[in-house]
């Protein structure tokens, strides 16, 4: 028998939004029509949990449709339904953790948390989706390490849970990254390509250049396609070259368009390649982009290690003058303070205030000469040294064994070539002046005293569970740690300590100790011209929230060459500073 036909005015044809409204009427009838049957259904089998759900569900599917004129209605009917599960099947795990998983924030906590004794008895699944629901809810109240010890525990269940990219970033910025890999390779592929596509991202970004390579081929073998970009990251890092390119010949982003990140990826792949063409398109694309910025310009250095003849380029002389005078620019910034201490210094002789000098032969020029240099030679080294170990510190990604080797030969390159500078006027230098002629027990009893607080700061981060976060906490941070892991992997701790530890304290020292200090001196009062050193040693770190440490490490050090009129006690107060950061650093794995 045909169904009766509901007369329909002309008025309502002529009027879409009234003809639209009958169609959601009509809807809304058949809705009421299904929830007068689960009505039935739930009075006759009361203790039917799933029949319960299953109704939430089924009400769900209309709350956010907002082309119902009734989606209110379907909200209130959603409310009732969580509530009748909560009220009547308070213990039955499947209903709990539906109504769980449909609260946010703090209330999750208030609900879940109780749950977690009685859960102990409840499936490995219903756990696992448990401990992911408290995760999130952690997540919510920006408590992330709670979040992140409740996504471990989930993915511990259930290697396939959803909250693996979660988990294994907690272990990254906990320092277990290693551990963070064996549970991505355990993982099982999701049959998602979206899930698995941030699996890959976050290896790329996270994780080891072998780890990333093979979550890529791992999700290339089942079929799911990764984004170009993330493939011609990972094939880069991973030194293959050939595919690095092959996977940017894919890209179909319109270079208007393109990121920052995508315009390095390209010059980065253009380079290794040789591919002057593909280079310059790259750089005239990021030029027009964003003008003359300063990752441009590392970008050049590093196309120029790669190949110098792309120096007298046409399409790139542009670049080439701006970083000619980038570096001219960083070699007279020392005249900033400079000029004014040398004013400073003739109104002092003027008003007949003379000063003593710290270091006889050192003066404002050796000063200027000591400033410049380190600002050049630490710019232009990993400029055109760095390539992609430079992107993966600032990225804080484990480096691979390449990026390692690049990232200590940039580190004793910057050393080196700073210490060609200061070498010719350090031998005037007496032995005087290195080791100092006074003051030994005060500055011993300094630095032992300096070095007991670093060790008690260390021994309180690790009992704490804080050592991660002290010793990697600020990108300056993540670079001394990853280039004493590199020096560790490549010569032993010894080299590590001797780099870190050695080395590094002393050629600062004479920058900032000797030259900066002794030529200010000569012109300013001693504690103005300690304070100026310290600012700019504090300054060069890069670490805004260890300011003050590295301004007081500056002080000391200042305070130490005058009590002991020599550089010896002040190096030694540094270098066991960066000892003992460098032993927490092997130590800590």
């Amino acid at each position: 028998m045909a169904q009766a036909v509901r007369p329909i005015s002309l008025d309502d044809l002529r009027t879409p939004s009234r003809a639209a409204e009958l169609v959601s009427d009509s809807q809304y009838d058949a809705y009421r029509d299904v929830q007068r049957a689960y009505a039935q259904q739930e009075t006759a089998n009361p203790n039917d949990s799933a029949l319960v759900i299953a109704q939430c569900q089924f009400i769900e599917s209309f709350t956010d449709n907002d082309d119902l004129t009734w989606d209110d209605d379907a909200q209130t009917d959603f409310q009732a339904c969580k509530k009748q599960l909560e009220d009547r099947f308070h213990g039955d795990p499947e209903a709990s953790l539906y109504v769980a998983e449909h609260r946010y924030g703090k209330p999750v906590l208030d609900f879940a948390i109780p749950l977690l004794p009685a859960s102990e008895h409840w499936t490995v699944q219903q756990r696992m989706r448990l401990h992911g629901v408290l995760s999130g809810a952690y997540t919510a109240t920006h408590q992330s390490d709670l979040a992140g010890q409740e996504a471990l525990t989930s993915v511990r269940l259930d290697p396939g849970s959803a909250q693996l990219t979660a988990a294994l970033r907690y272990l990254c910025d906990a320092g277990r990254r290693s551990e963070a890999e064996s549970l991505l390779a355990k993982a099982p592929l999701p049959t998602s390509a979206w899930i698995e596509e941030q699996r890959v991202r976050f290896a790329a970004d996270s994780l080891s250049p072998a780890t990333a390579l093979a979550e890529l081929q791992r999700a290339d073998s089942a079929g799911q396609k990764t984004d170009p970009w993330i493939a011609a990251r990972i094939y880069l890092r991973a030194g293959m070259n050939a595919k690095a390119a092959d996977a940017l010949s894919k890209v179909k982003i319109k270079p208007a368009y393109q990121t920052v990140a995508q315009y390095q990826l390209r010059v980065d792949v253009a380079a290794v390649q040789k591919d002057g063409n593909a280079a310059s398109a790259a750089f005239h694309d990021w030029f027009s982009k964003t003008g003359i910025t300063a990752p441009l310009l590392s970008a050049y250095g590093m196309l120029l290690a790669h190949d110098p003849l792309q120096l007298f380029a046409p399409t790139l002389a542009p670049f080439a003058l701006a970083m000619f005078a980038m570096l001219v620019f960083l070699a007279c910034l020392p005249g900033v303070i400079a000029f004014p201490a040398h004013y400073r210094g003739i109104v002092r002789a003027r008003l007949n205030k003379p000063l003593q000098p710290l270091f006889a032969p050192i003066g404002l020029r050796h000063m200027w000469l000591a400033l410049g240099a380190f600002l050049v030679v630490s710019t232009l080294v990993p400029m055109l040294g760095s390539g992609s170990a430079l992107q993966s510190l600032g990225a804080n990604r484990p480096l691979s064994p390449g990026e390692e080797a690049t990232a200590l030969a940039i580190q004793l390159a910057m050393l080196a070539g700073g210490a060609l500078f200061l070498i010719p006027a350090a031998r005037h230098l007496s032995w005087r002046a290195w080791l100092g002629d006074r003051g030994w027990k005060v500055a011993l009893i300094t630095v032992v005293a300096w070095s007991l607080l670093k060790v008690l700061v260390v021994w309180a981060a690790t009992h704490t569970g804080h050592l991660g976060e002290t010793l990697r906490g600020t990108p300056h941070d993540q670079r001394v740690a990853a280039l004493a892991v590199a020096a560790s992997h490549l010569g032993g701790a010894a080299f590590a300590m001797l780099i870190v530890a050695v080395l590094v304290p002393i050629y600062e020292e004479l920058v900032f100790r000797c030259f900066i200090l002794g030529g200010l001196s000569r012109h300013l009062s001693f504690g103005w011209a300690n304070t100026w050193q310290a600012l700019l040693f504090a300054l060069i770190h890069f670490d805004l929230p260890h300011f003050a440490f590295y301004f007081l490490l500056g002080l000391f050090g200042g305070w130490l060459v005058r009590r002991t009129r020599g550089l010896a006690a002040s190096i030694a107060l540094h270098a066991a500073n960066n000892a003992i950061a460098c032993a927490a650093i092997l130590l800590s794995g």
